[in-house]
């Protein structure tokens, strides 16, 4: 597959700093790519000012899990859960705003991570209601990722950072990339 070489670069370089730092940017911090980007996360992600949800509840101040036990995206919008599925390969199902699974959106995602000289990419396919990833992710510890979401709905590029640490949190039984506890994501 053939890729623009400075999408690489970008996609390179925001890997390099999610892996260095071990964490995202700090809440105040500037960019650092030249290219206008928002970083969706799951702690402390904010809408536009007015976004209100049906049921009242405020799930981007408070970690919840998806409908399937992973990571909730809220940083974009229709939210979506990304989770690794037993055989390994990584599953995409877009939530409204109750968390409950809706039929999947116009949105392109690119998984970028691994070994800095040597990353992988992962795309994604459309199976039934879900995206699913073309290939199984390999099965390292904690290994850091960077999720490229695109769509004509989307005003620009989000970018989601996070290590997939596959480790079991002692308090609340998800896995680690997906733990909902008070404590910081990094601290077990």
């Amino acid at each position: 597959m053939k890729t623009n070489p400075s999408f690489s670069i970008v996609v390179y370089l925001i890997a390099c700093m999610c892996i260095l730092s071990g964490c995202g940017p700090a809440e105040n911090s500037p960019q650092t790519s030249s290219e206008q980007v928002h970083v969706a996360t799951n702690q402390g992600a904010s809408e536009p000012e007015g976004h209100t949800h049906e049921d009242g509840g405020d799930h981007h101040r408070t970690r919840i899990p998806g409908p399937n036990g992973g990571r909730l995206v809220v940083g974009v919008s229709p939210h979506f859960e990304f989770l690794v599925l037993p055989n390994n390969h990584a599953q995409i199902t877009f939530v409204g705003d109750d968390i409950k699974p809706i039929a999947p959106a116009d949105i392109q995602i690119r998984l970028t991570g691994g070994d800095r000289s040597n990353p992988i990419e992962v795309t994604f396919e459309k199976k039934e209601n879900t995206l699913v990833s073309s290939v199984p992710l390999p099965r390292e510890g904690n290994m850091a990722v960077v999720l490229q979401i695109n769509g004509k709905t989307l005003k620009e590029t989000v970018f989601e950072r996070f290590h997939l640490n596959m480790e079991t949190c002692p308090e609340c039984d998800l896995h680690e990339y997906a733990c909902i506890c008070a404590h910081a994501e990094h601290g077990h």
